[in-house]
């Protein structure tokens, strides 16, 4: 059911209506000028006023003082708006009939001014208002009409012209206050609209800011109009990637958007930023003609991926932890059968030999559900302030001492009194692991394993950097390098990086793989300071 609209609900702004008001004035002191000029300097040739002249003159300078103080207190809005509506109508007809009367009455075509009046009063005020003064401007004009025959003995049959010309009162006051109700209908909907469109831009630029994903509109040329957080933080870097200046589209970007222009139905393939991120590009074409846009999304495929990695785990965690405590107990068991047999058959080196294997399957097996059920407890360490010049010193002697390794195949790099906030058993567990890979994967010579500390002052992180001086690793391998069970030595479990990462990440540091210089080189970066 289309809804009605009543004057109150679609009044006109205040603003609005004092504006109009000030045009009627100043229509009305034009009107009033003309009439005193005319008057004054031309009154012998058009014989304005041609019963009482004096009294068109004095009735002229009336009407023009009163546009000029009706103007005034319009200017200063005071008295009350409708109060001045009132008067102002009131003026306009009673000046009018005076100039009307004094010029030979409804035959001298003064009475056509009050129409304009009407119409104001139809347009600025309500319906019954209009009425009201159409009906006084007929009663004005009837009773002028009765006195210019009564006393300038006019023609009786100018009456008929005066009902009619009466008429046309009511139907311009009424014609006029259906065109006001329309009009204002229009701008109270208008207004709505307008209210509604920007709640609804706001509810969507909330949507778009609150978005995990990059989303950018670009108009026919390419040009940004509209981009999100996300997004923008995806153009800063490329476009420091591909040297473009801020707020235009990269080089890169526009490539794709050509990519999927000539083949809408294809893939269009990831796009490689700086630091290894990956992210995956996805445009949709919106709107008609010329303002046809793409709306390009942006997805982090390394946050997708963890994502993915995360929930895969999870469930993958549920499953192994419960295998892991099924397999411990038999795994004792055989482990300590096979040290059993090991005793009573001594004599046998054949036996001896299987039980070796016996026993190096069942210790790797160990490991395995070790580090599987370590994957919860990862996150339950208590940092503490490491002063790293000591700590790293006393880890390398360790490790030696441990691994049966030359204390020169591992150097020491540090520059400063770097400190950080960690588990110290979190980073044992971390260097010890990058440190095996690092010696396993090298040439077990003298210095083939370094560990460089420095401190990245623009960031306040440090970073303790372990090398090797082996082949490096491949781009398929760094790819698969963190992820579970994923290895390239055969006794391995194919966790121990990933643990390594996971750890970092809990004490709010990241280990990465930063490439070959030759050999591999890993990262571990943390915040600086004491706790």
């Amino acid at each position: 059911m289309e809804k009605a609209y009543s004057p109150v609900m679609i009044s006109m702004n205040p603003g609005s209506q004092w504006h109009f008001l000030q045009y009627f004035n100043l229509y009305r002191l034009v009107i009033a000028i003309i009439l005193v000029v005319m008057s004054t300097f031309f009154g012998s040739i058009f014989t304005f006023g041609p019963q009482q002249p004096e009294h068109f003159f004095l009735v002229s300078d009336l009407y023009l003082l009163c546009g000029v103080l009706l103007t005034l207190a319009a200017s200063s809005r005071w008295p009350a708006y409708s109060i001045q509506l009132h008067l102002q109508i009131l003026v306009d007809l009673a000046c009018i009939f005076l100039l009307m009367e004094t010029s030979g009455g409804i035959l001298s075509g003064m009475g056509v001014l009050m129409t304009i009046s009407l119409a104001v009063a139809g347009l600025l005020g309500n319906e019954r208002f209009a009425m009201f003064y159409a009906a006084l401007a007929t009663l004005l004009v009837l009773a002028g009409q009765f006195w210019q025959i009564h006393a300038y003995h006019a023609a009786v049959g100018s009456l008929v012209y005066t009902g009619l010309f009466s008429l046309s009162f009511f139907a311009i006051a009424g014609l006029a206050s259906i065109l006001s109700l329309r009009l204002r209908a229009s701008v109270w909907l208008t207004r709505k609209q307008s209210e509604d469109l920007a709640s609804l831009a706001a509810i969507n630029q909330l949507i778009i800011e609150d978005m995990q994903d990059g989303v950018l509109v670009l108009d026919a040329e390419n040009k940004i109009r509209q981009c999100n957080k996300q997004a923008a933080h995806f153009l800063a870097v490329m476009q420091s990637h591909s040297g473009n200046q801020g707020g235009e589209c990269p080089q890169s970007l526009i490539e794709r958007i050509q990519l999927w222009q000539q083949s809408p139905e294809e893939v269009v393939p990831a796009m490689a930023l700086p630091g290894n991120q990956q992210v995956r590009t996805r445009f949709v074409r919106a709107g008609n003609g010329e303002q046809q846009v793409v709306v390009a999304y942006i997805d982090d495929l390394t946050k997708l991926q963890a994502q993915a990695q995360q929930i895969k785990l999870a469930a993958l965690g549920r499953l192994t932890m419960n295998i892991a405590h099924e397999i411990r107990n038999p795994l004792s068991a055989i482990s300590h059968a096979g040290e059993l047999l090991g005793e009573e058959m001594s004599e046998r080196e054949d036996l001896q030999r299987l039980l070796r294997i016996i026993h190096a399957n069942t210790q790797r097996l160990e490991k395995i559900v070790k580090d599987v059920l370590y994957l919860n407890r990862h996150d339950r360490g208590q940092r503490k302030t490491i002063w790293l010049i000591h700590w790293l010193k006393h880890f390398s002697s360790e490790f030696c001492q441990i691994e049966k390794i030359d204390p020169a195949g591992i150097t020491l790099e540090i520059n400063g009194s770097p400190v950080l906030c960690f588990d110290e058993n979190h980073l044992h567990q971390i260097l010890w692991n990058l440190c095996q890979n690092a010696w396993r994967h090298g040439r077990g010579m003298q210095g083939s394993v370094c560990l460089r500390v420095y401190r990245q002052e623009s960031l306040n992180q440090v970073h303790i950097e372990v090398r090797d001086d082996g082949v490096g690793v491949t781009e398929a391998q760094a790819a698969q390098l963190f992820e579970p069970f994923y290895t390239t030595v055969p006794t391995g479990t194919g966790l121990g990086l990933y643990l390594a990462r996971e750890i970092s990440e809990a004490n709010g540091a990241t280990l990465r793989y930063v490439g070959n210089e030759p050999g591999g080189v890993f990262r571990l970066s943390s915040r600086e300071g004491a706790c």
